[in-house]
């Protein structure tokens, strides 16, 4: 079912990353006015629990630094990432999980940049595939077409204008 609002659209968003990634155990999805703020947070998830100090001390952090946090400790990591779209602050994603090195850090922080929540007039697709596939041209419109017709029937998109896939790997 199509979001109705736009805090049901991102808590939606938030639920669906912090769901698909693997050992998420909180999650805050922090907006404001573009460029200028204030900056506060619109989804909490799991649904009715504050975000951890850690957690939202590393939103803050990215948020006056425009820069992803990330960080991990011997009970869990922390990550946030700026979305910015065009150049210009929007807010914060930030997600605390079990502990993860290094290059999965990085690889969570890579996700987050190229999963962030949208114009909610357009619907964004993202495909990861594993790093060892090897993807040509035809693969990739083949997985956005199979994305286009999960969209059309599974959540009643009729209009793939308004879709955007992104198959990464």
């Amino acid at each position: 079912a199509a979001a109705e609002s736009a805090q049901d659209y991102y808590a939606a968003w938030l639920a669906l990353q912090c769901t698909i990634i693997d050992g998420i155990a909180r999650g805050v999805l922090v907006l404001g006015a573009p460029a200028v703020g204030p900056y506060a947070p619109v989804s909490v998830w799991p649904s009715g629990e504050n975000p951890s100090h850690e957690l939202a001390d590393a939103a803050g952090r990215a948020l006056e630094t425009h820069a992803a946090v990330a960080h991990s400790g011997p009970v869990q990591a922390i990550v946030a990432v700026p979305l910015m779209i065009d150049g210009q602050l929007h807010g914060v994603v930030a997600l605390e999980s079990a502990p993860r090195h290094d290059a999965a850090l990085r690889r969570l922080v890579d996700q987050l940049r190229s999963t962030q929540p949208a114009d909610r007039d357009r619907t964004d697709v993202a495909i990861a595939v594993s790093p060892e596939a090897r993807l040509d041209g035809e693969a990739a419109v083949v997985l956005s077409r199979i994305a286009g017709e999960l969209l059309r029937n599974v959540f009643g998109h009729a209009d793939a204008r308004h879709v955007l896939v992104r198959v990464a790997a």
